[in-house]
């Protein structure tokens, strides 16, 4: 028997907003009750912490840090290749950076529509009629993009607040401030997550009424988020791209199969429960269920073609974007979206002064994760140590430089420190932080990070650490 696959990825969906990953949290309750029975895993981590990137690399299988698709050109990255042969691919979008057109992400697909923003409604009814038209015998893959939990700083979320707390009479929009919370006061800022909130529950509703359309006996169902999102205004921790802190790259993942199928594999899909797996992973383990195989060349890999082994090092990554201690993001590319004339002034200068190119990465080992932000000024600029650690890396990071470019460590075990806190190479020597970093990630001499233009080993970098 052919199956059915309908997955749908969710805008700038957080892992604790939905009640089947944070049980008792309460704005899913659709979800929780139509999901209330899939396999649900709590370490799924995004290849990038955006859209653009992110989604390119759950359709191909293939990492952000390899296909480096943090631009929208015409590459030749082959989006097509995961999608299962047989079936008819539908694909439904509701993002900007998903149109039709370069970077070509309809290729492959039979049917590829693209529902602007603001008409959150759209995306639903042509995943429902595309549900309906799947009657002739040929299964069907569906590929369903909401931009819904995004769009809580548009003037739209003013009807998803209203609908969600109809007690309250406190909502405001939120626009171009969500990039930095400016002219926010402290009662709006605690208020932004209300909105999030409220968009998520209008998501839940939505997809409540798409999952009544599907049959499960005949259709995986997979839901999850391309990446998270920020709300944490006090550690410059907000909206999404250029960091990888767990709250933009940790999303959700459920997965609903048929009876059938949970026969043959569930064992295999409870092992993963709580191990750490890749956003690359969703759709080579989607078509393993669906009896299909997929090919070979991927970073991804089916987490139902055998048990789950310690040692994986998972990545994620950004060079477009970078979050800066004052809230601001650099953006290296354009304009800016969503700036004042100002702060694109300023992000030009800090990119002439300070920063021609940078990457933030985060490597994902078991318990621990390592970030590594590195830095690369401009030809002939020699920017010292203190101009370096004030404007552009992250509070608490351990600093060090390497050739012309500069770098900033983060070592957090997530067990104990899952809100990324406690640098745990802070405050050591070199060598110190050297050998902790072995102990902890012995996948350390297979690493590497994007400086300078090109790829370097991470143990390059550190060997020179005094």
């Amino acid at each position: 028997m052919s199956f059915n696959i309908v997955l749908v990825v969710a805008d700038a969906l957080r892992r604790d907003s939905l009640g089947i990953c944070s049980p008792g949290y309460g704005f899913t309750p659709e979800l929780d009750r139509r999901l209330a029975g899939s396999y649900r895993f709590d370490r799924c981590y995004a290849s990038a912490p955006w859209t653009l990137p992110a989604i390119s690399s759950i359709l191909s299988g293939v990492s952000a840090s390899r296909h480096g698709r943090f631009f929208h050109r015409p590459d030749a990255l082959d989006l097509a290749r995961l999608l299962p042969p047989g079936h008819r691919k539908v694909g439904i979008v509701n993002n900007p950076n998903l149109k039709a057109g370069p970077p070509r992400f309809e290729i492959g697909f039979d049917e590829y529509r693209y529902c602007e923003p603001h008409d959150w409604q759209a995306p639903f009814a042509a995943a429902r009629e595309a549900l309906a038209a799947a009657s002739d015998g040929t299964p069907l893959f569906l590929f369903l993009h909401s931009n819904l939990p995004h769009d809580y700083m548009r003037r739209v979320s003013r009807t998803h607040y209203e609908a969600c707390f109809p007690e309250r009479r406190d909502w405001f929009p939120l626009e171009r401030r969500y990039l930095d919370w400016t002219g926010l006061d402290g009662a709006q800022r605690r208020r932004v997550r209300s909105l999030y909130d409220a968009c998520v529950n209008r998501l839940d509703g939505e997809l409540g009424r798409l999952l009544d359309a599907i049959d499960r006996e005949s259709t995986i169902v997979c839901v999850t988020g391309d990446h998270g999102e920020g709300f944490d205004y006090d550690l410059a921790r907000i909206h999404h791209g250029g960091r990888v802190h767990d709250d933009l790259i940790n999303v959700p993942l459920c997965v609903a199969v048929p009876s059938a199928v949970a026969a043959a594999h569930d064992r295999s899909l409870r092992a993963w429960r709580s191990r750490p797996m890749a956003s690359t992973d969703i759709l080579p383990t989607l078509l393993q269920l669906a009896g299909e195989r997929a090919p070979d060349g991927t970073d991804g890999r089916s987490i139902v073609a055998g048990e789950p082994g310690d040692g994986r090092v998972i990545t994620s990554e950004d060079r477009r974007y970078l979050y800066l201690p004052n809230r601001e993001r650099l953006n290296v590319h354009r304009r800016g979206k969503g700036t004042t004339r100002v702060a694109r002034a300023r992000n030009r200068v800090l990119q002439r002064s300070l920063v021609r190119r940078h990457s933030v990465k985060a490597f994902v080992q078991d318990g621990y994760k390592l970030i590594v932000t590195s830095v690369s000024p401009p030809p002939g600029v020699s920017a010292g140590f203190a101009r370096v650690s004030a404007a552009i890396m992250p509070p608490g990071s351990t600093l060090l430089r390497s050739g012309p470019s500069w770098f900033a460590l983060e070592l957090f075990e997530l067990g104990s420190d899952p809100r990324e806190l406690h640098n745990l190479l802070a405050g050591r020597s070199g060598a110190d932080a050297r050998r902790l970093l072995a102990e902890r990630l012995p996948g350390l001499e297979h690493m590497s990070v994007h400086a300078d233009g090109a790829e370097q080993p991470l143990a390059g970098v550190l060997a020179p650490w005094d």
